[in-house]
């Protein structure tokens, strides 16, 4: 397999996978046929083929992510469920499971591929496909808001985080006012904080805007995000 990486001096290369290093998740995990498997450059290469930027959280977050992409008419189903807007839904879906996006993996470096599989993004999308939601409606709506406007800043050029050294401590990614990525700029996840609190660590002020119940203000609230940046 052939990736695109780009290195922390600015270049970008076409690099060829080179052997394989074990996740543990298998004991035959590299064999065809198999989980799947992590290159020489960092990828996961999955048992379907998918590429990802990082190891996926577990194995059972690689299951369900097929899962989800194996469902059909889920959106429907959620929005029925939950009552946020089908075309937000629609737009986490490919977001989520199906494009790639290029991230950044460290100072000056990224690497193009599907976002890494998380178990519980999984979980929540199946059981909202399943059924109403009881105490993780809230969990749900707050993850959709945020992957939903995640998503439309990057589409309007702002990185899913920023590669730029400035950005970054010993101790990893710190985004700040000045250097900072869509993921940083879309609502916090945590649906037991406010959605914007986590503006403060970066020198922001918190927006004065609700997130709707059904999420049909996303596009709203992405142009008063973008109102205000630097």
């Amino acid at each position: 397999m052939i990736y695109k990486i780009t290195r922390e001096n600015g270049e970008s290369g076409i690099y060829q996978a080179k052997g394989i290093v074990d996740l543990g998740f298998d004991s035959t995990i590299g064999k065809p046929g198999q989980l799947g498997y992590t290159d020489s450059n960092g990828y996961y290469i999955d048992h379907h083929g998918n590429v990802y930027v990082e190891v996926p959280q577990s194995r059972r977050s690689v299951i369900g992510y097929q899962e989800v992409r194996d469902l059909s008419g889920d959106t429907e189903n959620i929005s029925t469920n939950t009552g946020i807007t089908q075309d937000v839904l629609e737009r986490v879906r490919r977001h989520l499971f199906f494009k790639q996006h290029e991230v950044a993996v460290g100072p000056g470096q990224t690497r193009v591929g599907n976002f890494s599989p998380m178990h519980h993004i999984a979980e929540l999308w199946a059981a909202a496909n399943d059924g109403p939601l009881l105490d993780s409606r809230e969990q749900f709506r707050r993850l959709i808001a945020h992957e939903a406007i995640e998503s439309m800043l990057m589409e309007r050029g702002i990185p899913y985080r920023s590669s730029d050294p400035a950005g970054y401590t010993q101790g990893g990614y710190r985004p700040t006012y000045e250097h900072y990525g869509a993921h940083d700029l879309a609502p916090v996840e945590d649906h037991n904080k406010p959605p914007w609190s986590h503006y403060i660590l970066q020198g922001r002020a918190e927006l004065d805007i609700d997130l709707s119940d059904d999420l049909s203000n996303v596009t709203e609230i992405v142009n008063a995000i973008e109102s205000e940046l630097p």
